[in-house]
């Protein structure tokens, strides 16, 4: 079981497919593993809820699995289509031009705003 609590008074709880339950073991294998390879052995992530290691696409499926009145506007793995090869660009130390900052804040900030309004629902 998953407790997705946005710090005030919302709360949306849901169990992890069995498809996201596999990735989240590998995920978690990958960073022990690298953590290894990297002699670290302090924790890098202030919370290991099991949603967090997901990556986004993953995130974005079960997130709108558990939304019974999604609709095209409100499908979040369209917005990770959209995020996902910006943020992948600044992650690999790349300078990003104006329009791609404007459309990864724009987008992130969408991405944020339909998650909490899924756990206002």
């Amino acid at each position: 079981m998953i407790i997705i609590n946005n710090h005030r008074t919302h709360t949306l709880q849901c169990g992890l497919s069995k498809y996201a339950f596999e990735q989240v073991k590998k995920y978690k294998s990958w960073e022990e593993n690298n953590k290894k390879n990297a002699d670290i052995a302090f924790e890098i992530r202030e919370n290991k809820n099991d949603l967090l290691y997901l990556d986004m696409t993953d995130l974005a499926k079960e997130i709108d699995s558990f939304n019974p009145n999604r609709t095209e506007e409100h499908n979040i793995d369209r917005d990770v289509k959209r995020y996902k090869p910006i943020r992948n660009a600044l992650s690999h130390t790349a300078i990003l031009t104006k329009p791609a900052k404007g459309i990864l804040n724009a987008t992130y900030e969408n991405i944020k705003a339909k998650i909490k309004n899924l756990l206002e629902e």
